[in-house]
């Protein structure tokens, strides 16, 4: 451990971008280990064309456990590293996987993405349409009268003086009624991408998001509004590019609540700016080396405005309550190949600032994070990966903790919190991962162990994933198992699913999920849920442009069961 706290100071850490160094070999693997992430190379899985995004992601083994609605609860879905606010399970399953062009799974991102907590993110980054129109539009109709609508449009266009422009913008809609009540949500994004010249690119993202849920007895009603410009220049020939980064989130959120001894109403306005630099480059004097360096600083400042009415005596809480929150980072990685190894080493290094204005008195705190990461990765051949990191996490140490709820506080919670930061904790996580690649034909191994230096839930988790594409049939299966042990008491759990997809005649297609879990998995020890969760899908596509889907989920569970209708137009 000491070895590889010393190999990461004096290296100062780093990145890279994966692909460039991953490009040395003429025959590259589909899927492929680097540094904090996975990538999926997309069209070398050799697909047959009809697969969505949630048929790749289910290749990976980390993805083997949740559910219909709960697969990606551990993970934050991006699109050129920017987050997707729609239905994830829609957007999944029913984004053609062809569009994409590579899948970023980051399990342990703490440097280059610079994510605080154990979830990971999968960032997407798109196909090109260098000239025309293409995209989809879909519905989707359950038996729980939950609506839901999404489309698609990806626009490129070559001008004759060879710059390019390609947009690609999504729209989604959903509509949930229980029992009187609406749950609605809808979000829209925009993403313009102009190629000025083969050393200069502009991305623009703009981003809106809407949801109102009127449940009692916790209403609320937040907007949000986002604009970020990523503008990247190569500076020499040997390909050394900066990237920088402006941009501006705001958010207005409502919320009331209504119980017996308490009448309150909340809105808070909050506005976030990000500024960064980055610089990724070869090194000339040391071949095989990929050096990033990068500047990352967010400001926010948020107000709460708060009504109440208490029933039974006063509780003093500030109408008007402001929180600055601010982090500057400085972060650094290197990833250098040398014959069939790759040596990752990288540091981000946190300067947080939290300030307090509230009726509690006024507050700061003003901690440092070091976040580090160290990996070794051997192409033991064209198909054969193993690898073996380090990564340095930290649990809950963002301001969220300490921020008042639709309760008001009465007993200085919120000071306390903001002085002392005690919800913060760090992990230590040592990964292994073996993967083996060729065109229709992925399997994986990997384990995990965490350990929770400052108190909590150490936990070991091993998986396993198989993915054969046949020409009438593909197999996606794997298995997990977790043991996790806090205050000495332990736990054993795992869950093993089987997928296989059905491609019959009249272009129709048939595919089932099948995940069993153990008795003491969470899932069954918490909601009292079956030992299988299952779900049938059919699928016929009409014409080339139309598609229908038909499924039925939750088969083995009356509470959750649903069929669902969802129809699909391409263009």
């Amino acid at each position: 451990m000491k070895r590889i706290v010393m190999m990461t100071a004096v290296v100062l850490c780093l990145m890279a971008a994966p692909e460039k160094l991953l490009a040395q070999t003429q025959q590259q693997p589909a899927i492929e280990i680097i540094g904090d992430r996975t990538l999926i190379h997309v069209d070398r899985l050799g697909l047959k064309g009809d697969e969505t995004l949630m048929d790749v992601l289910m290749m990976y083994p980390e993805m083997l456990v949740g559910g219909f609605e709960t697969m990606l609860d551990s993970y934050q879905l991006r699109m050129e590293n920017m987050a997707i606010i729609c239905n994830t399970r829609h957007f999944l399953s029913t984004t053609p996987a062809k569009n994409v062009k590579l899948i970023h799974i980051c399990e342990n991102p703490a440097v280059a993405k610079g994510i605080a907590g154990l979830n990971g993110i999968i960032d997407l980054n798109m196909q090109i349409n260098e000239d025309g129109v293409s995209g989809f539009i879909g519905g989707e109709l359950s038996t729980k009268l939950e609506k839901s609508a999404l489309a698609a449009v990806n626009y490129g266009h070559v001008s004759p003086k060879k710059t390019t422009t390609d947009i690609f913008a999504t729209a989604s809609m959903d509509d949930k009624s229980r029992h009187g009540d609406t749950d609605y949500a809808q979000a829209a994004s925009f993403t313009l991408t102009q190629r000025f010249t083969p050393l200069n690119r502009l991305n623009v993202f703009l981003r809106h998001g809407y949801s109102n849920n009127k449940e009692l007895p916790f209403a609320s009603d937040n907007k949000s509004y986002l604009t970020r410009l990523q503008y990247f220049h190569t500076l020499n020939s040997i390909g050394t590019e900066l990237l920088a980064v402006v941009g501006y989130v705001y958010g207005d959120n409502a919320a009331n609540s209504r119980i017996a001894t308490l009448e309150n109403d909340l809105r808070t306005a909050s506005g976030t700016q990000t500024y960064m630099l980055e610089l990724n480059t070869p090194l000339p004097f040391l071949k095989g080396a990929q050096l990033m360096l990068g500047n990352e600083n967010d400001l926010t400042n948020i107000r709460y405005h708060v009504r109440q009415d208490m029933v039974v005596g006063p509780t003093p809480f500030d109408v008007n309550d402001r929180f600055t929150v601010n982090n500057f980072d400085l972060y650094a990685q290197l990833d250098y190949t040398v014959g069939p190894m790759t040596f990752s080493a990288g540091d981000r290094v946190s300067f947080y600032h939290y300030g307090m204005d509230a009726y509690n008195g006024t507050a700061s705190r003003n901690p440092t994070r070091n976040m580090v990461m160290a990996s070794v990765k051997a192409q033991l051949s064209t198909n054969h990966q193993l690898q073996g990191g380090y990564y340095r996490r930290f649990i809950n140490p963002s301001f969220i903790a300490a921020l008042p709820t639709v309760y008001p506080e009465t007993d200085g919670k919120t000071w306390t919190t903001v002085t002392t930061l005690q919800n913060e904790r760090r992990a230590d996580v040592y990964r292994l991962a073996y993967s083996y690649s060729k065109p229709k034909l992925n399997v994986n191994f990997g384990g995990r162990f965490v350990h929770m230096v400052d108190g909590g839930e150490n936990s070991l988790t091993l998986n396993a994933a198989a993915t054969w594409i046949h020409s009438w049939l593909t197999l996606t299966g794997g298995a997990n198992y977790c043991h996790m042990e806090d205050l000495g008491e332990k736990l054993n759990f795992g869950y093993v699913r089987l997928a296989p997809t059905f491609r019959l005649p009249w272009a129709l297609k048939a595919s089932t999920q099948l995940v069993w879990c153990s008795k003491n998995a969470p899932e069954r020890r918490m909601l009292d849920l079956p030992a299988v969760y299952a779900l049938l899908k059919a699928e016929k596509n009409i014409s080339s442009h139309v598609a229908i889907t038909a499924q039925w989920h939750d088969i083995f569970c009356s509470q959750r069961s649903a069929a669902l209708v969802t129809a699909k137009y391409l263009f």
